[in-house]
Order: structure tokens, then sequence, then C-alpha cells
């Protein structure tokens, strides 16, 4: 027998019966999406969103070699975001540039620019506030058991 757990309907008020699994998915997705328009407020002066900061940090790791788009794949959490949208307003920018390989030309290998490095050292103070402010809402045992119990979830999976 599945346990259920009674969850709000924050749009209609009434509330219903779900079982725990999908009213904690509801709740991490809620939370996420959230933290994501948080995060996108945050480094939004600087004309990137959320998702373009993390590829210019993942790109400034990979300096001055630069990273194709499957190993940038392979760093970025959300695997559904549009990569290639993403770095063409990075590259309308003049944050990055990308290039063809001589030897192949079907690869192209993104690279930060000294604008998208200034670019991060600009986002940095606005990126710390945003993490002290949120810091704020939750202890840091309570941050800490929140990503242990998001990170149980993926491995157990």
């Amino acid at each position: 027998m599945i346990k259920k757990v009674i969850m709000p309907d924050k749009y209609s008020g009434s509330r219903h019966e779900v079982s725990p699994a999908l009213g904690a998915i509801i709740a991490i997705n809620e939370a996420s999406a959230y933290l994501r328009d948080y995060l996108d407020r945050a480094v939004a002066p600087l004309g990137v969103t959320g998702g373009q900061y993390v590829i210019l940090r993942i790109l400034k790791r990979a300096a001055p070699s630069g990273l194709n788009r499957a190993e940038m794949l392979r760093q970025i959490i959300d695997k559904k975001a549009d990569l290639t949208r993403q770095l063409d307003g990075l590259d309308r920018l003049g944050f990055i540039v990308r290039t063809r390989p001589d030897n192949d030309r079907r690869i192209v290998i993104s690279t930060i620019t000294p604008a998208g490095e200034e670019a991060l050292e600009r986002i940095a103070p606005l990126f710390k506030e945003t993490l002290n402010r949120l810091d704020a809402g939750l202890a840091a045992g309570q941050w800490n058991e929140l990503a242990r119990l998001c990170r149980a979830v993926t491995e157990n999976s």
C-alpha cells in the first residue's frame, strides 16, 4: 500500500493526496524553478542568464584550449537546456569565440574571451551576494541535508 501525503494546490487552494515521491518531485521542481529564476535575476544586469554564467565558468576552467559541445554537455547539469542558443548569445556578447579546427571541420571549439573573463569577474560579487541572501533562508545544516537528500535521490534511482 502506497502511503499518501496531503499536498496543497497552490493554484486552486484545494488539498489532495499524493504519494510522498510525487509530493517531493513537485516540491523539488518548484524549488528548482525558483532558484533558477533567482540566479537569472542576479546575473541579468550583465546581459546573461544563469545557464550562460555556468557555461562561462566551464569555459574559464578549460582556458585557453576551450571545449567542444559534447565536452560542455558532460559538465552541465541541465542537459535539456538549449546549449547552442546559449552559446549564440554569449558569442553575440563577445564573451566567447567559436572556431573549427583545421583537422576536423565538424567540431566547433568554444573559448572564453577576455571580455567573457571580465564579465565573470563582474558577476562574481553579484553571485556571491545572491548566495548570501539564499544562505540566510536556511541554516547551513538544512542546506547540507537538502543537498544530501537530493544526491540520495539521484544516486539511488
